[in-house]
Protein backbone atom coordinates (compact mmCIF):
# COMPACT_ATOMS: atom_id res chain seq x y z
CA UNK A 1 0.00 0.00 0.00
CA UNK A 2 1.64 3.11 -0.92
CA UNK A 3 1.12 6.92 0.52
CA UNK A 4 -1.60 7.62 -1.99
CA UNK A 5 -3.90 5.01 -1.23
CA UNK A 6 -3.17 5.90 2.39
CA UNK A 7 -5.35 9.06 2.21
CA UNK A 8 -2.61 11.59 0.77
CA UNK A 9 0.25 12.89 -0.89
CA UNK A 10 2.95 11.00 0.20
CA UNK A 11 6.79 10.84 -0.82
CA UNK A 12 6.34 9.97 -4.52
CA UNK A 13 5.02 13.80 -4.92
CA UNK A 14 7.89 15.31 -3.24
CA UNK A 15 10.07 17.99 -5.27
CA UNK A 16 13.31 15.76 -3.85
CA UNK A 17 16.02 14.57 -5.96
CA UNK A 18 15.25 10.82 -6.92
CA UNK A 19 17.07 8.98 -3.75
CA UNK A 20 15.88 11.05 -1.17
CA UNK A 21 12.54 10.29 -3.39
CA UNK A 22 13.18 6.49 -2.89
CA UNK A 23 14.35 6.82 0.99
CA UNK A 24 11.39 8.48 1.87
CA UNK A 25 9.08 6.00 0.35
CA UNK A 26 11.40 3.50 1.85
CA UNK A 27 10.92 5.15 5.41
CA UNK A 28 7.14 5.84 4.66
CA UNK A 29 6.31 2.15 4.06
CA UNK A 30 8.31 0.44 7.65
CA UNK A 31 5.90 -1.02 10.08
CA UNK A 32 4.71 2.29 12.19
CA UNK A 33 6.75 2.91 15.26
CA UNK A 34 5.62 4.39 18.14
CA UNK A 35 5.92 7.93 19.11
CA UNK A 36 8.00 7.13 21.96
CA UNK A 37 10.04 4.90 19.82
CA UNK A 38 10.39 7.67 17.24
CA UNK A 39 11.69 10.56 20.02
CA UNK A 40 14.02 7.46 21.71
CA UNK A 41 15.46 7.07 17.90
CA UNK A 42 15.86 10.96 17.86
CA UNK A 43 17.39 11.07 20.87
CA UNK A 44 20.23 8.45 20.42
CA UNK A 45 21.15 9.88 17.51
CA UNK A 46 21.18 13.50 18.82
CA UNK A 47 23.93 11.79 21.51
CA UNK A 48 25.90 9.97 18.47
CA UNK A 49 26.12 13.13 16.14
CA UNK A 50 27.77 15.10 20.26
CA UNK A 51 30.17 12.58 20.52
CA UNK A 52 31.16 12.81 16.80
CA UNK A 53 31.61 16.70 16.95
CA UNK A 54 34.00 16.51 19.27
CA UNK A 55 36.00 14.69 16.97
CA UNK A 56 34.86 16.18 13.91
CA UNK A 57 34.64 20.30 14.49
CA UNK A 58 32.92 20.96 10.76
CA UNK A 59 29.94 18.90 11.18
CA UNK A 60 26.93 20.95 11.27
CA UNK A 61 25.62 20.36 15.06
CA UNK A 62 23.48 23.77 14.28
CA UNK A 63 21.37 22.37 11.50
CA UNK A 64 21.27 18.95 13.10
CA UNK A 65 19.85 20.30 16.13
CA UNK A 66 17.79 21.66 13.81
CA UNK A 67 16.14 18.62 12.27
CA UNK A 68 16.32 16.87 15.66
CA UNK A 69 13.69 19.91 17.62
CA UNK A 70 11.69 20.12 14.25
CA UNK A 71 11.04 15.99 14.35
CA UNK A 72 10.76 16.59 18.44
CA UNK A 73 8.12 18.83 17.66
CA UNK A 74 6.12 17.42 15.20
CA UNK A 75 6.31 14.04 17.11
CA UNK A 76 4.55 16.00 20.24
CA UNK A 77 2.64 18.35 18.24
CA UNK A 78 1.22 16.27 15.38
CA UNK A 79 1.63 12.61 15.87
CA UNK A 80 -1.40 12.30 18.33
CA UNK A 81 -3.60 13.86 16.02
CA UNK A 82 -2.42 12.19 12.82
CA UNK A 83 -3.58 9.59 10.83
CA UNK A 84 -1.91 6.79 9.69
CA UNK A 85 -1.07 8.97 6.44
CA UNK A 86 0.56 11.99 8.66
CA UNK A 87 2.50 9.52 10.99
CA UNK A 88 4.07 7.66 8.54
CA UNK A 89 5.34 11.28 7.21
CA UNK A 90 6.54 12.03 10.10
CA UNK A 91 7.88 8.66 10.91
CA UNK A 92 9.78 9.12 7.40
CA UNK A 93 11.54 12.40 8.62
CA UNK A 94 12.60 11.01 11.49
CA UNK A 95 14.15 7.76 10.07
CA UNK A 96 16.13 9.70 7.39
CA UNK A 97 17.46 11.87 9.78
CA UNK A 98 18.61 8.78 11.87
CA UNK A 99 20.25 7.06 9.33
CA UNK A 100 23.76 8.54 9.15
CA UNK A 101 24.42 6.76 5.69
CA UNK A 102 22.39 8.25 3.42
CA UNK A 103 22.77 10.64 0.30
CA UNK A 104 25.31 12.70 2.17
CA UNK A 105 26.71 10.83 4.92
CA UNK A 106 25.43 12.94 8.36
CA UNK A 107 28.97 12.45 10.14
CA UNK A 108 31.28 12.76 7.65
CA UNK A 109 30.66 16.00 5.67
CA UNK A 110 30.07 19.85 6.38
CA UNK A 111 26.70 19.48 4.63
CA UNK A 112 26.16 15.82 5.76
CA UNK A 113 22.76 17.37 6.96
CA UNK A 114 21.54 19.46 4.09
CA UNK A 115 20.10 15.96 2.36
CA UNK A 116 18.09 15.62 5.64
CA UNK A 117 16.60 19.41 6.29
CA UNK A 118 15.69 18.85 2.46
CA UNK A 119 13.41 15.88 3.09
CA UNK A 120 11.90 17.53 6.40
CA UNK A 121 11.09 20.04 4.64
CA UNK A 122 9.45 18.47 2.06
CA UNK A 123 7.50 16.38 4.57
CA UNK A 124 6.77 19.73 6.73
CA UNK A 125 4.99 21.16 3.35
CA UNK A 126 2.56 17.66 2.93
CA UNK A 127 2.02 17.94 6.58
CA UNK A 128 1.46 21.87 6.53
CA UNK A 129 3.57 22.91 9.09
CA UNK A 130 5.50 25.65 6.58
CA UNK A 131 6.17 27.43 10.42
CA UNK A 132 8.91 25.00 11.05
CA UNK A 133 10.27 25.29 7.33
CA UNK A 134 14.46 24.60 8.39
CA UNK A 135 16.97 27.08 6.97
CA UNK A 136 19.79 25.44 5.08
CA UNK A 137 22.78 27.18 4.98
CA UNK A 138 24.28 26.01 1.33
CA UNK A 139 28.27 26.63 1.07
CA UNK A 140 29.07 28.16 -2.48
Amino acid sequence: MNAESRGGAGPSTMGLPDELRQAAGRFYNLPLMSRAALEALINKYADDIEQAAAQRHDLDVHLAACIADCCGILLNEEWDKSEDHGKRLIQAACHYFVESDDEDGDLESVCGFDDDAELVNEILKLLNRRDLTIQIRRLN
